[in-house]
């Protein structure tokens, strides 16, 4: 039998419960006819999504750490330290617009780098928003960059990629009911916590943006945090039903557990931000 031509009947099992779920979630959005009916739908699944993604941890103290200022010419570079969760740091940089008074501010997210934060693209992005007047800040992801979880003597095969990085530390959260993405999403809120707090932080213009993994968890930070008033994901949006029939990998983060079984897809991740605006942006080459 080719394989490539018939899929495997447990995959086409699960194929048919999605294609049934998601006909069901189609329904619902069609009985949508009044401001008031889809008022209740966002809040019915902004509720849903907080329960996947399980009981968030306390917000810590952060004791932020400059370790490192520099002056770039058109912008100030700040490398931080901070901790997410007791002990729990996160790397990061702030880029700092030469202008005094109140400033808007945007949390940026990157996707799979290895070098994370430092991929010059996102460091190509992070400072062209500050040269815009943004007050920005930019983080490694946990096994990315600065934040590294596994190092070839720890690694019989030689090395871990982040991806694959990610998926070992999910797979060992799932055996105790714990969700790699809610990890990923608190260092995101709590970065969002570091800028608020800063001096020049304008608390009323609050955005948040990234692409392709960076893109997934702006999705989660707007679906879970109320202060964020605008928002980019990048290259980041299908159909849970198309992921599961191209049997394409992904990440252990990017499925969060429960969302399936509760009838929601990928765009109610955005939905939930409603009616806030989001601009979803795209790539191509």
């Amino acid at each position: 039998m080719n394989s490539n031509r018939y899929p495997s009947m447990v995959q086409q099992y699960f194929v048919n419960r999605v294609d049934a779920l998601m006909e069901e979630r189609q329904e619902r959005l069609n009985a949508l006819k009044t401001k008031k009916a889809a008022e209740a739908y966002v809040t019915g699944i902004r509720r849903k999504i907080r329960t996947c993604f399980g009981k968030l941890p306390p917000k810590t103290a952060l004791n932020p750490v400059i370790t490192r200022e520099q002056d770039l010419g058109d912008v100030i570079l700040e490398n931080v330290l901070f901790e997410s969760r007791p002990g729990f740091l996160v790397s990061g940089n702030i880029y700092r617009p030469k202008t005094s008074g109140k400033l808007p501010v945007v949390l940026g997210l990157c996707g799979h780098s290895e070098n994370g934060k430092a991929f010059a693209p996102y460091q190509a992005f992070a400072r062209g928003l500050a040269l815009r007047g943004f007050l920005t800040l930019i983080i490694d992801p946990i096994s990315q960059g600065e934040r590294r979880q596994f190092y070839p003597r720890d690694v019989k095969s030689g090395s871990l990629d982040c991806c694959r990085a990610h998926n070992v530390m999910g797979k060992q959260m799932g055996l105790i009911d714990d969700f790699f993405g809610t990890w990923r999403a608190w260092d995101a809120i709590r970065g969002l916590d570091l800028l608020l707090s800063d001096r020049q932080a304008d608390k009323t213009h609050v955005g948040v943006t990234g692409c392709s993994g960076g893109g997934t968890l702006t999705t989660y930070v707007t679906a879970l945090d109320k202060r964020v008033t605008m928002a980019a994901p990048d290259c980041f949006i299908t159909t849970m039903l198309r992921n599961l029939k191209n049997e394409l990998p992904s990440d252990s983060e990017q499925n969060p557990p429960g969302m399936i079984k509760s009838g929601l897809d990928q765009v109610d991740l955005l939905m939930a931000f409603a009616p806030r605006p989001t601009l979803i942006l795209y790539e191509e080459r």
